[in-house]
């Protein structure tokens, strides 16, 4: 098949198509380039923890590289990124980061604090309800709860801006093609979203850093001819979230601010007020409220009409928090997570020194968010060990 690069770019020189290409000969030199790594340029795809964690490892282990990240979304995050509809914040995938021990993300998040970016979500008023009498609520018990400052967006901003300064970061930037060329070096093809304008441009690389979902990574690898990674990525499956995201004009004077909820809780899994984090107060009394469905409930209703889904969770909400229907919402909208958690998560990222190529992300390590960032930092030292 005809090159993205060859139909849009006449101009740029015929590269190999992926049935002929091959990977390039690593120097003998601990599998890594032969050329100056101070010239080298790392491509990061991706805008979620596992990116963050890849350029915190390459600015303290090849501080002379040059780290670009291309994020297909607005703004950095992933699955920690928040929705902002008019003077809301709502954040509608992942809720808190729990601080453990001897956890590089904890141990990475914890200068955010000092530079406000995060901050500890109160504990005592985030637990489960054991049924569905509110009273049934109980606390968690030895956590702390760190969330982003205004919103949980910061979370990946503060990261980067803490433990890797110097990396650029390019939004609303979507790698549709990956290929590799004979001089060892990566041309990367980048959908460029601004305004109402779309355009395309070309990139160079020496090696490119893959931290998005595994069907995503399927993709790009197989377009670049990578069918050994590809087929590892192709195992991997998630389920499915849907989310609810809803404010009211008031507040509902629960006596818990985040909760797990019991199995006969109507689908949902977790409700959670975002205006109790810190630095969401809201002077008007409004709460925005997060609600997330079960994988079994969400893989059912996956794909229906998002205000069809929105109107059946809220009327959930509603019965299982007793809610009057009388008090009024100023928004309310589901939202699909396509791939929320990996099932059968890989033991750890890949990179290929032979192909300067590597994946990471949550689908290489595990579920949780903490899992996600520990990726990046392995991958990312693999690829500067390659940069030696």
């Amino acid at each position: 098949m005809e090159s993205l690069l060859s139909r849009r770019f006449p101009f740029l020189p015929r590269l190999a198509s992926a049935s002929t290409r091959r990977p390039p000969r690593a120097s003998s030199r601990s599998g890594g380039l032969s050329r100056d790594p101070s010239g080298s340029h790392v491509v990061v795809v991706g805008g979620g923890l596992a990116a963050a964690g890849i350029a915190s490892s390459l600015s303290r282990l090849a501080p002379n590289a040059t780290v670009t990240i291309l994020d297909a979304g607005r703004t950095v995050g992933g699955r920690t990124a928040s929705l902002t509809p008019r003077e809301f914040t709502f954040d509608h995938g992942t809720q808190y980061i729990s601080a453990k021990p001897n956890c590089p993300l904890t141990n990475d998040i914890a200068p955010l604090v000092d530079a406000n970016f995060a901050d500890y979500w109160d504990d005592t008023r985030v637990g489960a309800l054991s049924t569905l009498d509110l009273d049934s609520f109980t606390p968690l018990q030895n956590k702390q709860l760190l969330v982003g400052v205004p919103s949980n967006t910061a979370i990946v901003h503060g990261l980067l801006a803490t433990h890797a300064p110097h990396a650029t970061v390019e939004n609303s930037s979507t790698v549709v093609e990956l290929v590799r060329r004979d001089d060892e070096t990566w041309r990367v093809l980048v959908r460029v979203r601004e305004g109402g304008h779309v355009w395309y441009r070309p990139m160079n690389a020496d090696v490119v850093l893959l931290a998005v979902p595994a069907g995503r990574a399927v993709k790009l690898l197989r377009d670049a001819g990578a069918e050994h990674l590809a087929d590892v990525a192709a195992n991997v499956k998630y389920t499915k979230s849907l989310a609810l995201v809803v404010a009211f004009d008031q507040t509902l004077g629960l006596n818990f601010n985040g909760a797990t909820l019991p199995p006969e809780a109507r689908g949902l899994a977790w409700v959670g007020n975002d205006s109790s984090k810190p630095g969401r107060t809201r002077a008007d009394g409004a709460e925005c409220w997060v609600a997330h469905a079960t994988p079994e409930w969400s893989d059912v209703h996956s794909g229906a009409d998002p205000s069809e889904v929105g109107a059946e969770m809220l009327d959930a909400f509603r019965a299982v928090l007793r809610i009057h229907s009388e008090m009024s919402t100023a928004h309310c909208r589901a939202f699909e997570w396509g791939a929320a958690f990996p099932i059968n998560a890989v033991d750890s990222p890949t990179f290929d020194a032979a192909w300067a190529l590597g994946v990471a992300g949550d689908w290489t390590a595990g579920p949780r968010a903490a899992d996600a960032y520990r990726s990046g930092l392995q991958l990312g030292s693999l690829a500067a060990e390659h940069l030696e």
